[in-house]
């Protein structure tokens, strides 16, 4: 049997969000005891917790969520350890690239999740100069995931590396947790998002899936 890994946070009232961003929000409107089932109304933005952003996060003509293919959430993947520097630089990926065979998805281990829950969280957390986005958009990937809150300094409202990344048609994954078990291992990587109708991002439920 495989073994799952779970890779997202858990959506929940009062979890920590993008700054300036609204919080979930959840309200029953059937109950167990009143109505013999369950039912809530959920309000979120498409950015909460662990998260892909699309094209169209971006760009007014890129695509949206609903709009690429099953294929491009699932595949191979591998973590690279990048949590001895501030900044991600080009130097360490390359080496390692060229020792494997490439995955379709790049998982960046920054060690930033240890600060999840608390301000620290958005303060100083490590993102790739540009140099590496530029590398790593010509890969012939689906994906890049990180374990912090963003791509991009959180003062860089140019968004510089996800304007890099997502105009070569990459999917970026953020908030991804517990990276640090996968680091030295390939494996499967799952992140389906909700089919949402012109969607610039989605919540996911992301995972490792290992033979065992």
């Amino acid at each position: 049997m495989p073994e799952f890994i779970e890779l997202s946070y858990t959506i929940e009232e009062n979890m920590m969000v993008y700054p300036d961003t609204p919080s979930p929000e959840f309200k029953t409107i059937a109950s167990i005891e009143q109505d013999g089932y369950r039912e809530m109304i959920m309000k979120l933005t498409t950015h909460t917790g662990t998260h892909i952003d699309a094209e169209a996060h971006i760009y007014t003509t890129g695509k949206t969520i609903d709009q690429y293919n099953l294929d491009q959430f699932y595949g191979t993947a591998i973590v690279i350890d990048c949590s001895r520097s501030p900044v991600i630089y080009i130097e360490p990926l390359k080496k390692i690239l060229l020792e494997t065979s490439l995955p379709d998805f790049l998982l960046l281990y920054t060690g930033w999740a240890k600060f999840w829950g608390k301000n620290e969280y958005f303060t100083d957390f490590p993102v790739l100069n540009t140099s590496t986005a530029k590398f790593l958009s010509k890969l012939p990937i689906k994906g890049i995931g990180i374990d912090s809150v963003s791509f991009d300094n959180i003062n860089n409202p140019q968004l510089t590396n996800h304007k890099i990344l997502l105009k070569k048609g990459l999917i970026l994954i953020e908030n991804l947790k517990d990276l640090e078990q996968l680091i030295d291992i390939r494996f499967i990587f799952s992140c389906f998002p909700l089919k949402l109708s012109k969607g610039d991002s989605s919540p996911i439920r992301a995972c490792a899936i290992i033979d065992t």
